[in-house]
């Protein structure tokens, strides 16, 4: 369990170095919608010729299988698709309304993967984790309202309705995702297929937006600007590539099946999201040199507490 346990820590702190590359494509006024079209690409790009290297090199091994049962596979479509929509809703709440409190209300979609792994009787729910799960709980509520922001205008239903839609379906992506560890190991994809199931969901999430979008809007204005934003893409989502792989292939992915063998995997989710809390946080505060105020500092504790009450758990 120990190593599960770090696995998804480590999946957490590696979103951070992903989010602080990417976070730089909304600055620049790419779209959540391209920075993922070319996000996915690339790592689809990538998948594809680690399995077709890997099958060419060592043929008997089962890491660089492919062909997995319909049930894993469309979880994993299901996952990539739920998560575009995820960010797109999350993007569209924090274009609208205060970006932290938005934030918040998405990432506390956490809910939804730890509850189905204590109905279905995959964790035993201890007073530890439990408790371990409210501080966690509580580290990304007051982080949220730490970070504020100010409201855009107008009704709080502009933000507050897509932040909801973003929260349940960040729930269902986790879920999903999740549902894979829950089958026998015989069964499962190898992380390298979760990950190509993973960006075909992604790729078709995007399909589905753009020929909506051109149905409802009409054919997009030219943008003198676009190849350059699509260069900057390339730019900047290259250099989140590797970490991104390594956080998908081998920790998130490894993390769930070894937490779900230790009878665990409800706290999984919670870790990752909390673990990315308090990276960011250490990155605001050491790299950016960012002050940080009494509720920061506060929250910060109360992840690092919820940390070591569900490790005791």
């Amino acid at each position: 369990m120990a190593i599960g346990l770090l696995f998804a820590v480590l999946t957490g702190l590696t979103w951070v170095i992903t989010g602080a590359i990417v976070g730089s494509a909304e600055r620049r006024g790419c779209g959540a919608f391209r920075q993922q079209l070319v996000s996915t690409g690339l790592s689809i790009a990538a998948v594809s010729v680690a399995l077709v290297a890997g099958r060419a090199l060592w043929p008997e091994s089962r890491a660089f299988a492919f062909g997995a049962s319909p049930l894993p596979a469309l979880c994993m479509v299901a996952w990539g698709f739920l998560n575009f929509w995820m960010i797109f809703f999350m993007g569209r709440a924090m274009a609208r309304g205060p970006n932290g409190l938005a934030w918040t209300v998405t990432q506390s979609g956490l809910v939804f993967p730890f509850l189905m792994g204590v109905l279905s009787g995959r964790t035993d729910l201890t007073w530890a984790r439990a408790a371990g799960f409210a501080m966690i709980v509580g580290n990304v509520v007051v982080s949220g309202f730490a970070r504020g922001g100010a409201s855009k205008g107008g009704s709080t239903l502009r933000w507050f309705l897509p932040a909801l839609a973003a929260f349940v379906l960040c729930g269902a992506n986790q879920c999903a995702v999740n549902l894979v560890s829950y089958l026998p190991a015989d069964v499962r994809p190898e992380n390298l297929e979760r990950m190509l199931w993973g960006g075909v969901g992604t790729l078709a999430a995007w399909a589905v937006f753009t020929a909506g979008k051109r149905l409802l809007e009409g054919p997009a204005p030219r943008d003198p600007d676009l190849r350059g934003k699509y260069l900057f893409l390339l730019r900047v989502c290259g250099l989140a590539l590797i970490p991104g792989f390594v956080a998908s292939c081998w920790f998130h992915f490894n993390a769930l099946d070894r937490l779900e063998a230790a009878g665990a995997i409800a706290i999984a989710s919670p870790m990752e999201v909390n673990a990315c809390l308090i990276g960011f946080f250490l990155y605001g505060r050491l790299a950016l040199r960012e002050r940080t105020t009494a509720l920061q500092n506060a929250a910060f504790a109360m992840g690092l507490l919820g940390v070591v009450l569900i490790a005791l758990g």
